[in-house]
């Protein structure tokens, strides 16, 4: 298993989500996700996430399920400035899985650094933007080589996120996730990793079957 397979499992499948502040991803709309499911090709569930904020209305706890149901992580936000500062993910039991701290530049987000749950760092990343938008992220192990990298393609016309291709060390292709909308307003996310396909869908408070512009973390 690659270190981003293994990074994917430490934060997207502990998390599942990075909505809002903070990370370098794009701010969230009026509708409040409520919850996010995982879903492969016939429509069976492997995961699902919901969601609480707190009084500002910033994500401050992201709760995971397995495809039975089972509450299996907890994962609580904090925030600094109105950026968010990171995350860390917890089982039932109140263990530490895996941390996440977000780094900034004057103010500007540059990177991330990911922990194992003794504290240890297992991958960072650093961020890289043309005219505003979030264009590479570039992964790293702890020795600061660089593992692989994730391009994001934007639509010219509407400005929005269409397609993120993820590249391990060499510039082979690893993995897609390719985002259609509505109305302007992203509907699904297909991620694919090599035979794998997986499914992204995600209901808000006001009960609408579309998305925030960044409702996961794409390395």
């Amino acid at each position: 298993m690659s270190r981003h397979s293994l990074a994917l499992g430490l934060w997207i499948l502990a998390v599942g989500v990075s909505t809002g502040c903070g990370g370098g991803d794009d701010a969230a709309t009026s509708s409040r996700l409520a919850r996010q499911d995982m879903t492969d090709g016939s429509g069976t569930l492997i995961q699902r996430w919901t969601y609480a904020y707190d009084g500002i209305g910033y994500v401050s706890e992201v709760r995971g399920f397995d495809s039975s149901g089972t509450h299996v992580t907890t994962a609580t936000f904090g925030y600094e400035d109105g950026r968010r500062s990171g995350s860390v993910t917890r089982n039932p039991s109140g263990t530490v899985l895996s941390s996440m701290e977000y780094t900034y530049v004057d103010g500007a987000p540059s990177g991330y650094i990911l922990r194992t749950g003794d504290g240890s760092v297992f991958s960072t990343g650093t961020y890289l933007f043309q005219d505003g938008r979030k264009v590479r992220t570039t992964r790293y192990d702890p020795t600061s080589a660089v593992t692989g990298w994730t391009d994001f393609a934007y639509d010219p016309v509407t400005g929005l996120r269409t397609v993120a291709t993820s590249h391990d060390a060499n510039g082979g292709v690893i993995g897609t996730s390719t985002r259609t909308y509505r109305a302007g307003l992203l509907q699904q996310v297909t991620q694919v990793a090599g035979s794998n396909t997986t499914y992204r869908t995600f209901l808000y408070e006001d009960g609408r079957n579309v998305t925030d512009p960044e409702p996961f973390f794409e390395f």
